[in-house]
């Protein structure tokens, strides 16, 4: 046991000490210390109540560092021997932290019970009025839903209540028409749930414009329309509560199926005021038009292209040619048409020519319409020149 006599003096949290061999730091606060030696060495010393302890670092780690980086340490130390003396001193406080800590427990536990017995009552009964059960939901059923569902409102996360909603309602509109049509009865007892759920308009036009679209594919796949597709589809407008205007690409589509059906080979002639066509030609249609020039977007872009207005104005089919005349005329004639390509995507009309590698481009309201004109156009040709 050495014996050493030593003399000290502090500023703030630092500790100076005194010797015949140098000036020694140190750092700490009551009953732990870390420090420096004069000769460099680092130590801790610790202890309180006569007993007491002290221990080398040793040299090897600098006594900057360690006066630098453990300050924190110690600190937490510190905090810890008093929150023990507090404990000690005061034996009922950890009995009491763990009782209000059981307690809060308690009661978040069955918070989290209470709500997901609220939101699962809600879905049931959901289920049972809308999923589960064939006919329309009465007032009572109603009543009782708005109550589970402000029960539900109340324990659960917005989340969560939409995400039950949403798998109700997309669940019921495709049930709805699994037989492709919609019974009266089906569209009230949409509105009801509609009239209920909290789920905004949008997400609710999104699912029913979806099961739209897919019969209207179904329809459109083969180019034709019949009378029962005509009734399924309009079953589906009505019956979802479909505005038109939501469905506006689709319509016009179908409408203009319709009218195409209608195109057969004698065509009725009809009368223009265009003073560019030939005397033995034969005007069938007149109509605004734009062609357009296809453009890369860059050397790199693979099939990727930009379309520009090369001429807009009137476009007029004849028994030999079209023409698009505005200030100037852009001819095809029909007998160079090779293929007929209709894009309803951009609504246009690609034709492909026999003497060019270049392709034509024709914008037009109804793209189908025109396209299936011209096809009877060239097939009257072609049955002329096999005739001779």
């Amino acid at each position: 046991m050495g014996l050493y006599i030593r003399k000290s003096f502090k500023a703030g949290p630092v500790r100076f000490n005194l010797s015949k061999s140098g000036v020694g730091t140190s750092f700490g606060t009551k009953g732990i210390r870390v420090g420096s030696s004069s000769h460099g060495r680092s130590y801790v010393h610790a202890g309180r109540g006569g007993v007491y302890y002290r221990k080398n670092i040793g040299t090897g780690i600098p006594s900057g560092c360690i006066l630098v980086l453990l300050p924190i340490g110690l600190l937490l130390v510190n905090l810890f021997i008093q929150i023990a003396e507090w404990m000690s001193a005061n034996p009922i406080a950890p009995i009491s932290i763990c009782v209000i800590s059981l307690f809060f427990g308690i009661i978040w536990k069955i918070s989290r019970k209470g709500q997901k017995e609220a939101l699962g009552r809600y879905e049931e009964a959901l289920n049972n009025a809308f999923l589960f059960n064939e006919n329309i939901p009465d007032e009572a059923t109603i009543k009782g839903l708005i109550k589970k569902q402000k029960k539900a409102q109340e324990y659960s996360s917005e989340e969560n209540l939409k995400g039950v909603e949403e798998y109700v309602y997309s669940t019921l509109i495709h049930k709805a028409v699994e037989d492709q049509y919609v019974s009266e009865k089906e569209c009230k007892t949409i509105k009801i749930l509609e009239s209920i759920v909290c789920l905004p308009d949008i997400y609710k036009t999104l699912v029913k414009k979806e099961v739209f679209q897919h019969l209207y594919l179904d329809v459109v796949a083969d180019n034709k329309i019949d009378s029962d597709e005509i009734k399924k589809l309009e079953s589906y407008l009505h019956g979802l509560n479909l505005c038109e205007f939501d469905v506006e690409d689709e319509l016009k589509v179908i409408h203009e199926l319709i009218k195409m059906q209608g195109l057969c080979l004698p065509l009725t002639p009809i009368k223009t005021s265009i003073q560019n066509i030939q005397k033995k030609e034969i005007v069938y249609y007149e109509g605004e038009a734009k062609v357009l020039s296809r453009r890369k977007i860059n050397r790199a872009s693979n099939g990727e292209y930009r379309f520009s207005v090369r001429r807009e104005g009137r476009l007029v089919i004849t028994n030999k040619r079209l023409l698009v005349i505005n200030e100037g005329v852009t001819k095809l004639n029909l007998k160079d048409i090779l293929d007929i390509d209709v894009d309803l995507d951009n609504s246009m009309i690609v034709f492909s020519r026999e003497n060019s590698s270049l392709p034509v481009f024709i914008e037009s309201y109804e793209p189908m319409y025109l396209g299936k004109m011209i096809d009877l156009l060239i097939q009257g040709i072609n049955n002329k020149t096999c005739e001779k």
